[in-house]
């Protein structure tokens, strides 16, 4: 005899491996390029701002904590995880260890970085891509994987 009280649940079945990229319209796919593409053109605007001290240094952190916390996030919701781990590694650069020393230095290979990854596109984030871009960042700021 089956127990009617119990309602049975349906099997768990593991989410798809798809990104909001995967099932985005390319129109929204070409708006997060461009999107990102300003947000990297608004960093490199601050950096140079930042350099030419014409922008205080805590603004410009600020704003460029900002942005890059927004290319994280739009990184990971559209398949683009190298630009997530660089933006995770400027955010979490600008958080631990602001006002160092060697910040603008720091700050502005995040940057180059964002821009080359950028042009190159979403690729898949292996080992190689990995220590071709995203290592370096770390060994730069000093920060384990685990920090950024």
């Amino acid at each position: 005899r089956q127990n009617r009280t119990c309602v049975q649940k349906p099997a768990w079945k593991p989410m798809s491996d798809r990104t909001a990229a995967s099932y985005a319209s390319a129109e929204l796919v070409n708006s997060y390029k461009a999107w990102t593409a300003d947000a990297v053109a608004q960093l490199r605007h601050l950096v140079d701002s930042w350099r030419q001290e014409r922008c205080p240094g805590d603004d410009a952190r600020q704003r460029i904590l900002e942005i890059a916390h927004n290319i994280k996030g739009m990184g990971s919701s559209f398949g683009h995880p190298l630009m997530t781990e660089a933006g995770r590694s400027l955010c979490a650069y600008l958080r631990l260890k602001a006002g160092a020393p060697d910040e603008l230095p720091v700050v502005e290979a995040h940057v180059e970085s964002l821009d080359r990854i950028l042009a190159l596109g979403p690729v898949p984030h292996d080992n190689i891509t990995h220590a071709q871009f995203i290592a370096p960042l770390h060994r730069l700021t000093g920060l384990s994987e685990i920090e950024a």
